[in-house]
Parts: structure tokens; sequence; C-alpha cells
């Protein structure tokens, strides 16, 4: 007789209202799982083919139960789905994830354990195989649950405690606990506890995602050149881990290396040819790199492959086309961008309840993503506009989106958009008077460090002599740093901070206000009245954007 306990335990377990989601690209296989689901008790079970069904799906209904084929018949692979789907929390860590495949070999295995997934099943397997897996995954949920709470509810740094706990105590699950908890030691700059838990982990088992967890707080830590070092061991070891080559493209953005952070996207897209996100942002970064006919056949492919529909498509790839189609004079091709672009936007506009994460984001504020499509749309208007020989409506545009830039808009992508299409007009030899006022003005504002004046420099290479006023304000933002940090070495530290902050009302940099802030925080002491020029600098923070380090990740979307 077959044994019936696994059955009889998973009924307890499933309860009257558990929801399961199956994702797989083969009908029959969807259907043979959802019946052994309902067997066991499942009270519901949703079945889908693709990836963007399988978020439609998560998007109206809690699933307690996810179970994905690691491969998708749309070309998606089960880790980048499972990923978007943490991301938006559409599912938690009290949901059990498991991952199917017909492909056992070792790459494949080894992919799926970096995951943090609950089970790895291979076809065909049996129902006994599938029991197991659910009943072990049942018991980790119920061990981990106390943990899972506190970081659902935000306690983070209570969770944290209860990981370390587990962790120091060798505990059941330790590792487990360690995983979660050097994430959480990472958010919360406790790197010390973050390399303690890596560590310990290598020790025990040698995983791949331990290593690369080191590698992140030496980045963390300000050892860039060290964390590079360690991943690259780590991909001579593992060379189709992708996360380790999201990690590196990152850091080679960071130190504003373009061309090795595109050739690390480059062997990322080897590994998964089918991700929207990393064939985006080589492809971006081919573009700014140079080589724009690769970087057009590249995002061309992605948005023919559907990239449109997926939540990680950034549309400043449309924009990129859409700067391709005006210079190829090719109107009916960049008429066709500008529907897309209007389809996003109205999209947009009818969920602003229901924000999407741009890439490399959490979730996304509806209005700046609102305010994004919009001045896109208008850039492509003014492309459009030249090309019908309506020269005073596309400058008539061009000067509202500055004006938006001037007045309000702290994105620096905004900036880098505007003066892609200023220098492909200018060398379309379109006259724009205005143009190297408003490039210097943008680049005093944006001009934070090299990798971002690099960025800037690189979206007028088009037009050379715009690229010139960019990196003079860039020389001019550390000149004005250089003479307010003398005044306050020579005993006068008032008046840098008076310097600062003018410089700030007139530019509305970011490095500047941190610099304006870090000094007054220094000379407090020898400062009179110190509370008028804080206030001063409070009221002049919600101009100035995100931090120095945020700025260029705002642009190239999170690489």
């Amino acid at each position: 007789m077959p044994d019936s306990t696994h059955q009889l335990q998973l009924r307890t377990r499933f309860g009257t209202h558990t929801r399961a989601l199956i994702v797989d690209g083969h009908a029959t296989a969807r259907q043979m799982l959802a019946a052994q689901l309902r067997n066991m008790g499942a009270s519901q079970v949703v079945q889908c083919a693709k990836a963007h069904e399988a978020r439609q799906h998560a998007a109206t209904r809690p699933f307690e139960i996810v179970l994905c084929e690691q491969r998708l018949g749309d070309g998606t692979l089960g880790q980048d789905l499972i990923d978007d789907l943490r991301q938006r929390k559409l599912i938690t860590l009290s949901t059990i994830v498991m991952v199917l495949s017909a492909n056992s070999t070792y790459p494949v295995v080894a992919e799926a354990a970096e995951l943090a997934i609950d089970g790895f099943l291979i076809k065909p397997y049996s129902l006994g195989d599938l029991e197991d897996r659910l009943l072990a995954a049942f018991v980790r949920k119920d061990s981990m649950k106390e943990i899972a709470t506190l970081i659902e509810s935000g306690d983070h740094a209570g969770a944290l405690a209860q990981c370390e706990q587990r962790f120091q105590a060798r505990g059941a699950y330790w590792t487990h606990a360690a995983r979660l908890g050097a994430e959480l030691a990472i958010r919360l700059e406790k790197l010390p506890v973050a390399t303690a838990m890596f560590n310990a982990v290598i020790d025990d088992k040698a995983v791949p995602w331990a290593r690369l967890g080191i590698a992140r707080v030496m980045d963390a830590s300000g050892k860039p050149a060290a964390a590079e070092s360690t991943i690259k061991n780590l991909l001579g070891a593992h060379p189709t881990y992708v996360d380790a080559y999201d990690v590196l493209g990152r850091i080679y953005t960071d130190r504003g290396d373009y061309a090795a952070a595109a050739e690390t996207f480059r062997r990322a897209v080897e590994v998964t040819p089918h991700s929207v996100a990393r064939n985006q942002k080589y492809g971006i970064l081919v573009f700014y790199t140079g080589d724009q006919a690769e970087s057009m056949k590249i995002l061309g492919q992605v948005v023919d492959r559907g990239g449109l529909l997926s939540p990680d498509f950034d549309h400043h790839v449309l924009l990129l086309l859409a700067v391709d189609a005006f210079k190829q004079r090719q109107p009916e091709a960049l008429g066709e961008l500008r529907t897309q672009l209007q389809k996003a936007l109205e999209e947009q506009q009818l969920s602003s309840q229901a924000p999407r994460a741009e890439p490399g984001a959490a979730v996304a504020d509806p209005q700046a993503l609102l305010r994004r499509l919009q001045r896109y749309a208008g850039l492509l208007d003014a492309l459009l506009a030249t090309l019908r020989g309506d020269n005073a409506q596309a400058l008539a545009l061009l000067e509202t989106a500055q004006k938006s830039l001037s007045e309000n808009e702290t994105a620096v992508d905004a900036a880098i958009a505007l003066l892609l299409v200023l220098s492909t007009l200018c060398q379309a030899n379109v006259f724009i008077p205005q143009a190297p006022a408003w490039v210097r003005q943008a680049g005093l504002r944006y001009c934070t460090n090299k990798q971002v004046t690099e960025m800037l420099a690189r979206a007028c290479e088009g037009f050379d002599s715009l690229a010139e006023p960019v990196r003079a304000a860039h020389a001019h933002i550390n000149s004005v740093t250089r003479d307010a940090l003398g005044a306050a070495v020579a005993g006068q530290p008032r008046q840098a901070v008076l310097q600062l902050i003018e410089a700030v009302e007139a530019t509305r940099n970011i490095k500047l206000h941190e610099v304006a802030v870090a000094t007054l925080e220094r000379h407090k002491g020898r400062i009179d009245n110190p509370e008028v020029l804080q206030d001063r600098l409070d009221a002049l923070r919600v101009h100035c954007g995100a931090h120095t380090g945020a700025l260029l990740h705002t642009t190239l979307q999170g690489l």
C-alpha cells in the first residue's frame, strides 16, 4: 500500500485557504502538477505559461506556494521572475518557492541553489519527491517564521538580532539565518557582522553566494579593488553565476570604467540572453562608450522580444532608439517609438495606485516615473518636429524641458536625456542659441564627481563643443569647493559655509551642499548662530536631489 503519511501531513499544513501558482511553459506538466497540489489540499491552483502572466496573477492575489520552471518558454529565466516577484513584494519570505527543471546538469542545479529557494525538482519527479520537498519547506518556514515576520514588519534590527542568535548558536537552519542576517547587516551598515556570517557559511559550505556577499561587504567598506578581485576569482570557478556579473558591473560603473562595465554585462547577457534588465544595461553602456551601432542592435532586440511588457524595461531605451531613428532620418520609426512611449505614459497615468518599480529600485515613485515618461515624450516630440522642418516647435519643446530641469527636476537622467537630444539636434545643424548656456547650467547642477561628469559629457559627444562646458562646470564646482575649504582652514569657517551656501543657491549642486553641511558640523563651535546657516541648508536640501553616490545610478538604473 502507498504511504499516505505525507499526504495527511500536507493536508494539515495546507489548510483551507492555500493558493498555489504554477509557472511552466508545458501545458501537460502544469496540469499534472496542479492535480497533485489539489489532491494535497491546495484550495486554489493558478496556472500560467509566461512570466508576465505570473506577474499579473501575483499582483492580484497572494500565493503561499510558487512553483516555477527554470527556463520558461518566453525566454525568461525562473531566477529573474522569482527575483522580480520578491523585489516587488508580490511574494514574501513566508512564500514557499520551488524551481522545476528537466535539465539536471551541474550548472543548472548550482544556479538554482543560489536563488535562496525552498526546493529544486528535476523532471520527471515522483509524487513522493514533491511531497518531501514541500514538507521540508513547511518545516523550514516554521523555523524561520519569527525572523520573517520581523523583516516583513520593517523591524530589521530585531530580525538581525534573531538571525545573530540563531547564527551564534548554530541552531536549526543557521545558514539560512546567516544569509538573511548578512543581508540585513549590510543594509544596517553593520559590515563586520555581515563579514562574520558570510565567512562562517564559506567555512561550512563554500557556497558562491557567501563569497559574493564578502565581495559586496568589501565594496561597501571602500575596498572596490579587493571586491573586484574576489568576484573575478568567484567567476573563474562559477562562470555562469550572473549575480556576480551584476555586482562587478556596478563596481566598474561606480569607478567610471564604462567599457569594463559594458564587457561585464556582455558576459552576463551570454549567460542570460533573454534578460531584459541585463541586455538593456549592456546596450545603454555600449551606447555611451561609443559603439552606437552595436547598441542599436542590442536595444532593438530588447524591444522586438517584447521587452516593453517587462517590468524591468527602462524607457531610456526608447530615447536612444529615437535618437538613432532621427539620425537615420526615419520619421516612421521615430513615430512608432513615440506611440509606444505614449502607451506607457497612459498606462502609468492609470496605474498610479500600483506603481511599478524602475530597474534597480524597490518601488518607484509613481509621480517621478510619470514625469520621466512625460520628459521623454517631449524630447521625442522635439525630434519629430525637427524632421517635419518645424524648428520653432522643437525649440519650444526643448525650452519646456530645460525649464523643468532648472526649476524642479532632481534626477540626473533628466539632464543626460536633454543633453543627448540637444547635441543630436546641434549635430544636425539645428541652430539652438541657448544650447551652451543650458549645458553649462546642467553641468553646474549635476557634476558632482568624475563619473557623472563623464556621463554628461558623453551625452554631448555628438557635438563636441557642448561637451567642453560640462567639464568646465565640473572644474568650477571643484574650484568653489577648494576655495571654501581653504577659507575654513584659514580661520574663516563662517565665510566658508556662506560661500558654499551661495554656490548651492546658484547651482543646486548636491556635492556643494554636502560639503557645506560637513563644514558647518565640523566648525560649529567656532561659528556664531550656526542654526541660521543650518536652516538655510535644510531649506535647500529638497532642491538638490540624491546624494552624490546615488546620482549615477538614477541614470543607469542601478547598475
